[in-house]
């Protein structure tokens, strides 16, 4: 074997597992149970199908032991009238969203009747006082976000909205759960969500074959569509079902059910679920029951033959399928790779902490403190330490810049946030400060601090504000404030 070459990984494609798991959890029959009854309980003489603008549209929320499930209903507006307002809104008419937008992801588009509904719910409804009291009951209690249908799109914009509502170090994120619902936005939505990685694995739109209303934006006759999915699809068939992923894949196994002329006819609530779910819940989705999966020798194509075998393709389709799914699979195993390789890194940038503690007790040792040693740089070591600082400096100027994407420093609060502060920030922003008075330079906390320290301190200081508000009693204050 030659010394550094790593083996490709072996990869496993899951997506029939996913689904068992997903059914198996109960909380598909517990979300259309909710979704089925919010629809009983309103008045279809109060509804108005003419347009979608005109349209009623109604939340509630049902508490279980275990979860609380939000469900969202609208009218049963007719799918040719949708379709008539399948144009996208850009993100700057839609300023409830405008988190979305960062430096890699500067724009995205929404579907206007989507933004219509919930847009009317926000105004009229109280949804904002209802994205209140789950921010605050989010600490202790599961949330799922249900719809069906467009109501499933609501749904799905009420969940993000809410996602950027909530403290991720101190509250559980919600699952969205959607049926029957079409695409939502363009790629540049995906890419905005999906920046979010955990954000992105919130989402489970439930697609059975035989149901044309999520292909109801996407172009007919194969056309590149404006629309592009975002988080996990269960596509499903009367017993079987398999989760997928990959934007291009659910993409195409969309547009291989879609239909023009008959979404048009299409009213909603439209294709029932709960029958489905009955089905699924009766019989596991078992993998050794595809046979056309048991001649494939690679374990990833076999697994991608079983799932879209689950939901009866044809084999042009397996195929169409199969290379999208393996497209993404490289992007995987590229990604997994780099990953392997930061984690090398981590380990020199541990050794370059260790150096730097090193260098402060040779420093004190020689009567100076490392801030005028490393100011006047009087020795050899003195100069060795700059590739140390540099490295670090850079790593979390990245780090930093990569948290300013996620609400609130989000990804910083997990664990990281003191380990910057405490062990890096307190380490080597004496060596830039020095560095800076050393060249005659003044006011460095006005002129010449960089932005990632800021924000650092920054974060740690609401971490412990909050800490603080939790828990008083424990909490020692300011005192625990580190400081340069």
């Amino acid at each position: 074997m030659i010394v550094g070459h790593q083996p490709p990984l072996s990869l496993f494609s899951h997506g029939l597992d996913l689904a068992n798991l997903a059914v198996a959890s109960g909380v598909l029959g517990r979300s259309w149970d909710a979704v089925s009854q919010l629809q009983g309980q309103l008045d279809d003489k109060k509804r108005h199908p003419s347009s979608p603008s005109s349209s009623s549209v109604a939340f509630k929320e049902f508490r279980h032991p275990e979860f609380t499930i939000i469900a969202f209903d609208a009218s049963p507006v007719g799918a040719s009238c949708l379709q008539e307002q399948s144009d996208l809104v850009p993100w700057l008419e839609i300023p409830r969203f405008h988190f979305l937008c960062s430096e890699d992801v500067p724009s995205f588009s929404v579907n206007r009747a989507a933004i219509s509904l919930f847009d009317s719910l926000c105004d009229e409804h109280g949804l904002s006082v209802m994205r209140a009291e789950i921010a605050e009951s989010a600490k202790s209690t599961p949330y799922i976000i249900t719809g069906h249908g467009v109501a499933g799109c609501v749904a799905s914009l009420f969940t993000l909205w809410l996602l950027d509502a909530l403290d991720a170090s101190t509250t559980m994120r919600p699952l969205c759960i959607t049926f029957g619902s079409p695409l939502l936005g363009d790629d540049g939505f995906r890419q905005a969500i999906s920046q979010f990685s955990p954000w992105n694995s919130c989402f489970l739109h439930v697609v059975h074959k035989e149901d044309r209303f999520p292909s109801l934006w996407l172009q007919p006759d194969g056309e590149p569509s404006l629309y592009v999915p975002f988080g996990a699809f269960l596509l499903c068939s009367d017993s079987r079902g398999a989760c997928f992923g990959a934007p291009e894949s659910v993409t195409e196994l969309l547009a291989s059910r879609s239909s023009t002329e008959n979404g048009r006819n299409q009213e909603l609530p439209g294709f029932h679920y709960g029958s489905i779910i009955e089905r699924l819940e009766g019989r596991s989705i078992r993998k050794d029951q595809i046979s056309l999966a048991r001649d494939e020798p690679d374990s990833f194509r076999a697994g991608i033959v079983a799932q879209v075998t689950a939901i009866a393709l044809t084999q042009v389709q397996i195929e169409s399928v199969l290379k999208s799914e393996e497209e993404s699979a490289t992007r995987i195993r590229a990604a997994a790779r780099s990953d392997a390789s930061s984690k090398a890194s981590d380990m020199e940038r541990r050794r370059y902490m260790i150096n730097l503690e090193w260098y402060k007790k040779m420093a004190a040792s020689d009567g100076f403190g490392y801030y005028d040693s490393y100011k006047s740089k009087p020795k050899k070591r003195d100069h060795h330490v700059i590739t140390y600082k540099e490295t670090l400096k850079e790593y979390w100027q990245g780090v930093v810049k990569e948290s300013e994407k996620k609400p609130h420093g989000e990804w910083l609060r997990s664990g990281r946030l003191f380990g910057g502060n405490t062990y890096y920030r307190r380490m080597v922003e004496p060596l830039n400060i020095a560095e800076y008075y050393a060249k005659g330079k003044r006011d460095y906390l006005t002129q010449g601090r960089s932005r990632h320290y800021i924000l650092l301190e920054k974060w740690l200081e609401e971490n412990l504000q909050r800490a603080a508000s939790l828990n008083p009693v424990n909490s020692r204050g300011k005192g625990s404030r580190p400081t340069f």
